[in-house]
């Protein structure tokens, strides 16, 4: 089943990069 971990991975990274983004960002600057 390493596809299935792969998605949580996909996920888990996705929502990281999401909660960093945001402070960083700002007014959603790239």
């Amino acid at each position: 089943m390493e596809i299935f971990g792969f998605y949580i991975w996909i996920f888990l990274v996705g929502s990281v990069l999401k909660a960093n983004t945001k402070p960083k960002g700002g007014c959603g600057a790239n």
